[in-house]
């Protein structure tokens, strides 16, 4: 196939073209691939600071999901545990979960999308329609 250390006459005369267009081809991919590699590791390191920034801006009384779906509020903060208050008013318990086991974290002033909306929604039937002479179906009917 391609060999690339080919020093016979052949690969001087006639195929001295086709091992400048290889190095060509060559050192496009290596170039792509370090591209390639920058921009993952740009994009890596920006994630990293901000997880970092959100983990170090927990407090006390925030709302943490964990990968297991255990959710609760934080009552205690430790060198990289977290003790979160689950369960209901009368029936909860503690859980001590590790900085690597968080999902995400809701802070008391935000609202999360899809939560219960605290006004009452009230559902008003419409009014009947009085005019008995229009017929809501006079356009679908066979009287052709």
């Amino acid at each position: 196939m391609f060999n690339l250390l080919d020093t016979s006459a052949e690969a001087a005369t006639g195929g001295a073209n086709n091992g400048v267009f290889m190095w060509i081809f060559v050192g496009v991919l290596v170039v792509a691939v370090i591209v390639v590699w920058i921009i993952n590791n740009r994009r890596y390191k920006k994630q990293q600071k901000d997880r970092e920034e959100q983990m170090s801006s927990i407090a006390v009384g925030d709302r943490i999901v964990t990968i297991g779906l255990i959710e609760g509020e934080v009552v205690e903060i430790g060198d990289g545990t977290y003790v979160l208050k689950t369960g209901g008013e009368n029936n909860f318990s503690y859980v001590r979960i590790q900085s690597g086991a968080i999902y995400q974290i809701q802070k008391p002033d935000t609202e999360v999308a899809g939560d219960i909306p605290t006004e009452p929604v009230t559902d008003t039937p419409a009014e009947p329609d009085t005019n008995s002479d229009s017929d809501p179906f006079s356009d679908y009917s066979d009287n052709q």
